[in-house]
């Protein structure tokens, strides 16, 4: 607290005389609703950025949320392939019938896999 008023006196936002008053309230204060009127009417100091590398909560969600994303459209996109495979070999003379579903076995494990398990979280460094 005492660093945050004496920033605040570099900055040039009190008087030394101010700072003084306050460090005083500062180094008497036996509480923390104490230390508030230390700091009354001066601006609050920003939250640190994130260290280069590091993702924050934000970002981590919306990572998550492409990956999820990623994973349903590769799903569709696949199970539309066999399902249109399958289709015209169903529609040719000689095919098996609508007995031989084949993109079934594809399409309901994979399926299921996406609704029961989240994606994963990304590796360290991403």
């Amino acid at each position: 607290m005492a660093d945050a008023l004496g920033d605040h006196l570099a900055a040039g936002r009190l008087t030394v005389d101010e700072f003084r008053d306050r460090l005083d309230l500062v180094f008497t204060a036996r509480t923390h609703g104490e230390l508030a009127p230390a700091t009354t009417g001066l601006p609050r100091p920003r939250s640190p950025e994130p260290p280069l590398g590091v993702a924050t909560p934000e970002e981590r969600a919306r990572r998550r949320a492409r990956r999820a994303e990623t994973r349903w459209a590769r799903f569709a996109a696949v199970s539309a392939g066999c399902w249109a495979v399958w289709g015209l070999s169903v529609s040719t003379p000689g095919a098996p019938g609508l007995e031989a579903l084949w993109p079934l076995w594809v399409t309901l494990p994979w399926a299921a896999w996406l609704l029961t398990s989240p994606p994963r979280p990304e590796a360290s460094g991403s």
